[in-house]
Formats: C-alpha cells, sequence, structure tokens
C-alpha cells in the first residue's frame, strides 16, 4: 500500500515530461507564423479622396519582405497603382458615398496561415468650407470645323468628375472629346456638376483654302519643233 503514490507520482512525472515535448513545437510553429498589418488602420476622409496604404509583414515579430503581390480588397471605392511602386494597388479611392467600408489586405505567406489585416474607412460628406471648383483644360481650344480634341478637367474633392455634364453650341461631346462643328466662331463650353460649373471657350476657325495649280490646256499634240 505505501508504494501507491509512489506510483502515482512516477505516472505524473512522466505525464508531465510528455505534454512538454509535445508543447514545445507547436510553440515553435505558432512563432513562426508571418502576421500582416496595415497603415493607416482608420482614417475618416471625404468622398473621392486617395488615401496611400502601406501593408506590412512580420515574421517573429520582426519585420520582413514579400517579393510577392499584395492582395488589397475593399468594400467599396476602388484601388489603383501607387506612385512608389508599380507592384502593389495600394492607392484607395474613396466612394462618394458616406459610410464606413473596411480594406483588407494579405499577401502569399500570410494567406497560407490566413493571417490578414483590416482597415476602417469611414466617408463623410464634404463640408463645403472650401472653394468648389470645376476647371476645364486647356481654357480656350482652337479646332478646325469638324475637328476632334480632348478636354480634360480639374476638380476639387467633392465633385464627382464621372458625373460632369458637357455642353457646347459649337460642336458635340464624347466624354472629354469635342467634335468641332462646321460654323467658325467663339463659343462658350460648359462642365456642370450639379451647381458647380465650369467655364471654357472654343475658337472654330475659318475653313483652309487651298491654293490651287492648273495648266490650261491640259494637253495638247505638236510636232518637233513647234512651240505651244
Amino acid at each position: 500500500m505505501p508504494r501507491m503514490p509512489i506510483m502515482l507520482g512516477r505516472i505524473a512525472l512522466i505525464t508531465l515530461v510528455v505534454w512538454g515535448l509535445t508543447a514545445t513545437p507547436a510553440h515553435a510553429q505558432t512563432s513562426n507564423r508571418y502576421t500582416v498589418t496595415v497603415e493607416p488602420d482608420f482614417l475618416e476622409v471625404t468622398g473621392g479622396s486617395s488615401v496611400e496604404l502601406r501593408g506590412l509583414l512580420f515574421r517573429k515579430g520582426k519585420l520582413t519582405y514579400s517579393s510577392h503581390d499584395w492582395d488589397w480588397t475593399a468594400t467599396g471605392g476602388r484601388f489603383q497603382y501607387g506612385s512608389d511602386t508599380n507592384l502593389p494597388q495600394n492607392v484607395w479611392i474613396a466612394p462618394f458615398k458616406p459610410g464606413e467600408y473596411t480594406i483588407t489586405v494579405t499577401t502569399d505567406r500570410a494567406a497560407r496561415l490566413g493571417n490578414k489585416a483590416v482597415a476602417t474607412m469611414v466617408v463623410v460628406k464634404a463640408t463645403h468650407n472650401h472653394q468648389c471648383y470645376i476647371k476645364i483644360v486647356p481654357g480656350t481650344l482652337q479646332v478646325m470645323p469638324g475637328g476632334r480634341q480632348q478636354l480634360r478637367l480639374d476638380v476639387c474633392g467633392c465633385v464627382n468628375p464621372s458625373l460632369v455634364q458637357w455642353s457646347c453650341s459649337g460642336g458635340q461631346f464624347s466624354g472629354g472629346w469635342f467634335n468641332a462643328g462646321t460654323s467658325p466662331g467663339r463659343y462658350p463650353i460648359y462642365a456642370r456638376w450639379q451647381a458647380i460649373q465650369g467655364t471654357g471657350w472654343v475658337e472654330i476657325g475659318q475653313p483652309r483654302i487651298v491654293p490651287r495649280v492648273a495648266l490650261s490646256p491640259s494637253g495638247s499634240t505638236i510636232s518637233p519643233g513647234q512651240a505651244v
């Protein structure tokens, strides 16, 4: 009977050793995992604003580098390429609809373990404390009758350029392309979005007169030694 506590003690000791051996590899596996963070992880912006985001990859708590593409997704808005790199599409263009949007980013190493970073972007209405504007570039356009020229817009952040309406009595628009009419003159160009309007000018020149040279008669038959 006195030997039973000793036996139980030995069993407990063996169990503890086995548990320690199986726990160590699990801990090492966890420490090798890649983790992702994103900067900034929260921001309040106005519609149409562009936000440059940065994804960071860590291994064992130390910053490392991923040579592969980052995967950016968002519940609203769109992504475009950043200015300093041609790989990750890390510039988020905020939608004009106010609300809360979630951005998720990961890279191949972290994605295999299901790790990702999440950022929250809150889009608010513009306060209109600044002067809203639409500018037509170039301000004055010179074109010949029937000619075609492209115009572009310089707008503030509260203007949605995709909804701007073009008009001109001297021709017609197809997107930002102006198709001149056949009547020479100076005509105003309007670019309007809601109550905001930009104005430019188009000068349609006179038709070009091409000089014409002709010989008369156009042909003649003469004998050797004769002159015409």
